[in-house]
């Protein structure tokens, strides 16, 4: 699984398959889906530990990765490679920064911000308000290329 996922890392873990002693390492290759990133590295085998976890660093933000992982058993000079186990994941994109309220009527408020640097049109930001005093909340999905909103009909 995935997890601790941020734009610059995420933390693999897996649980390590019981009753192979000769287990030594597992090989883990990461590939950006556009194929710009490909990494390929080995993590050895801690027989101590039942969940076995790695820090992949140094993701580019906003981006959709495969991580493929394989058991490498070693018997004097054989080796052999398990079947592989595949998962997909996204690091988050950065944050947008200075939000302020630019205007406020009785039923509408406009906020902006300041986009992330790398900000694409296809990406989205998710808002949302939220009044738990009268029950209210809604949730709203827009562009990337965007640096304003006005939530409007507001009770």
């Amino acid at each position: 699984t995935m997890e601790e996922v941020t734009p610059k890392d995420a933390t693999l873990k897996w649980v390590a398959p019981e009753g192979h002693k000769r287990l030594r390492a597992f090989r883990i290759l990461i590939s950006s889906f556009d194929n710009k990133i490909k990494r390929e590295l080995a993590v050895k085998h801690n027989a101590d530990k039942v969940v076995n976890s790695f820090l992949i660093d140094d993701l580019a933000q906003a981006t959709s990765y495969t991580v493929v992982i394989k058991s490498v058993c070693v018997f004097e000079s054989l080796k052999t490679i398990s079947d592989e186990e595949k998962l997909t994941f996204s690091s988050l994109p950065n944050s947008a920064t200075n939000l302020t309220l630019e205007n406020r009527l009785p039923n509408s408020l406009t906020i902006k911000w300041e986009p992330p640097l790398q900000a694409q049109a296809s990406h989205k930001y998710r808002l949302a308000i939220e009044s738990a005093s009268i029950g209210y909340s809604a949730d709203y999905s827009i562009a990337g290329d965007k640096s304003t909103f006005n939530f409007s009909k507001l009770p």
